[in-house]
């Protein structure tokens, strides 16, 4: 017997699920989409943009959109049970990442030193694993000068005029971590 495709949900096409719903359009055989959000002008563009830009690769996604208010549980509940999803994508938030900027100028800096001073005073260790994590490395050993910095091999060859600390190999780092119980998952 085979298989039948999924139908995915995409609940929030902002910023972040407006980019997975134009991929996910570019993929061919795709199985039914569904894109929802709370703002019903804008998710109607955006699936209408996702589905011409998927046409440009001659695609045609089985797609859709529906408005939702996930904040109305009951609603949504009767959207999932009438669309059936069989994976969902939650791409929603209550606040754009570009709110704070809107903040004035001292504050939003007063946020960041005060946030910086609070959280990452712990910083121990600087990781750069790969290539493209050297572009930061000198930034990050300035904001936190007593971490001890790790770098691959490419890494330490790029950046010799930092003080690495060490070599970090992926080959020495352990890749499991311990399971959780689901004794208390109900």
């Amino acid at each position: 017997m085979a298989r039948e495709r999924e139908k995915i949900m995409l609940v929030g096409v902002g910023e972040l699920g407006g980019i997975v719903l134009e991929y996910l359009c570019r993929i061919p055989n795709v199985g039914p989409i569904v894109a929802a959000d709370a703002n019903a002008d804008w998710g109607f563009r955006k699936t209408n943009s996702a589905i011409e830009g998927a046409s440009y690769m001659g695609l045609y996604p089985a797609i859709e959109f529906h408005p939702i208010d996930v904040l109305n549980i009951e609603r949504t509940a009767e959207l999932l049970r009438t669309i059936k999803p069989t994976v969902i994508c939650n791409a929603t938030t209550l606040q754009s990442w570009w709110v704070v900027n809107e903040l004035p100028p001292d504050v939003n800096a007063k946020l960041y030193r005060d946030v910086q001073r609070s959280y990452l005073e712990t910083v121990r260790a600087l990781l750069a694993p790969n290539l493209l994590h050297h572009m930061y490395l000198a930034e990050c050993v300035g904001a936190f000068p007593e971490a001890r910095v790790f770098g691959a091999p490419v890494t330490n060859a790029l950046r010799a005029r930092l003080a690495m600390a060490g070599c970090w190999q992926a080959s020495a780092m352990p890749l499991t971590l311990p399971r959780a119980s689901m004794a208390a998952v109900p």
